[in-house]
């Protein structure tokens, strides 16, 4: 798990160095080290070459509060000719005071369903019954369109028509270049509403609704399927049902967020990397037990992933009131009363003795906050639109649409 110098580290109380020099460090990360394998990749990320550009040998600072300790690993290198310092924080936590769930070492291929469903259900079930989050069980307002499901095929159906009993999934997913999947057209519509089988629809959206079906939710809404994308009235539908897609997420009873695939063609089950090691436990005969994590740890397993550079992703993410996002190795949800939670830290990070340094994880905002406070409002709006920017978005005519349903809250506020 942890080469002889990465654990000693951690036993020490004191700084000293870490690698002596390139050749140890690049073989502690050959042999898989958890600590060493992912720093040195996120430094090869930033430099031509290794050789002659890494030009100190690595060393590591300790920082003890008592509950938790940081162990800094510093590196000096050489960066387009100017010396640049770059360093990783791993913090470590006595167990007593992090709630530890799975260990997801065995993920390293993909996800297992199965696995992940008594753990959604136990989310849901606290949140539903104990928070004081949009409930959704019975939405008051129902999107146009909803996909029903069956055991073997879906069907379209308009809410207007038919009435929908129960509550509603969202997905929210990337597209991708030049899609080719099943999506609602005038030449198939009357098909679709008729029903077709599951094996027609890309492997990611299939994931999803097996899933759903496990918690017995019955109807989801995905976009692409339930606004027409071509044909006669396509341009009108678009125009009508973009305008509602904030009223399509706020009242979902859950949001899927199919963060670790660029198109849904792929499965969106992924094993975590060598760059996004889970959270991991030590034992040790001076410290006793303890919990390892990377502070970059939410930034490589969800964040940087295909769906946070997507701009329609971030006002999903707002609008939603419970979000399971498929990232690298777990399962990750997010409510109002409960953010940053994951399978490894199923209470969430919030409610541990990691408080103290719970900004240095740079966690991203999951809601809006309630407030009227102006200072409050304004440094996360302008954090919401430092995000925004930096997003992609396939159609640049979608700009102000994909943030509409945010600019509008913050002007009630």
């Amino acid at each position: 798990m942890l080469c002889k110098t990465c654990t000693a580290m951690f036993e020490s109380s004191e700084c000293g160095p870490h690698h002596p020099d390139l050749a140890s460090f690049s073989a502690a990360a050959e042999s898989g080290c958890y600590i060493c394998r992912p720093l040195l990749r996120s430094i090869t990320e930033k430099l031509y070459s290794l050789e002659n550009s890494v030009l100190e040998p690595t060393t590591y600072r300790v920082i003890d509060y008592g509950t938790t300790k940081h162990v800094i690993v510093d590196l000096t290198m050489l960066e387009d000719e100017e010396e640049t310092k770059d360093w990783a924080i791993f913090v470590t936590t006595s167990a007593f005071g992090l709630h530890r769930g799975l260990d997801v070492y065995s993920r390293v291929s993909s996800i297992p369903v199965s696995e992940t469903i008594p753990r959604i259900q136990e989310w849901m079930s606290t949140c539903l019954e104990n928070h004081t989050c949009q409930k959704n069980t019975h939405p008051s307002t129902y999107p146009t369109r909803l996909l029903q499901l069956g055991l073997s095929s879906f069907r379209i159906i308009s809410t207007g028509k038919e009435n929908p009993t129960g509550p509603y999934a969202a997905l929210s997913y990337c597209w991708g270049p030049d899609p080719t999947f099943l999506q609602l057209t005038a030449s198939n519509r009357e098909t679709l509403e008729a029903g077709i089988s599951y094996t027609q629809l890309p492997l990611a959206f299939q994931e999803s609704i097996n899933l759903l079906q496990m918690l017995s939710i019955r109807y989801i809404w995905i976009d692409s399927l339930c606004i027409m994308q071509r044909g006669h009235g396509s341009t009108e539908d678009w125009q009508r049902e973009s305008a509602k897609m904030h009223e399509v997420y706020s009242n979902s009873i859950l949001t899927l967020a199919l963060a670790s695939t660029s198109n849904p063609n792929n499965t969106s089950l992924r094993g975590y990397s060598s760059d996004a090691i889970p959270p991991f436990d030590m034992e040790s005969d001076t410290v006793g037990k303890y919990t390892v994590i990377s502070i970059k740890y939410f930034a490589r397993a969800l964040y940087g992933l295909p769906l946070g550079c997507r701009a329609w992703g971030l006002q999903e993410r707002l609008m939603s009131t419970r979000i399971v996002s498929f990232g690298l190795g777990e399962l990750f949800w997010d409510c109002a009363q409960l953010p940053n939670a994951c399978e490894s830290f199923p209470s969430g990070l919030g409610a541990t003795e990691l408080r103290e340094v719970l900004e240095m994880f740079d966690l991203a905002d999951k809601s809006i906050p309630i407030t009227t406070d102006y200072d409050t409002l304004t440094g996360v709006w302008w954090r919401l639109l430092q995000e925004y920017t930096q997003r992609e978005l396939s159609y640049p005519e979608d700009k102000l649409v994909a943030l509409s349903a945010v600019a509008k809250i913050w002007e009630r506020e």
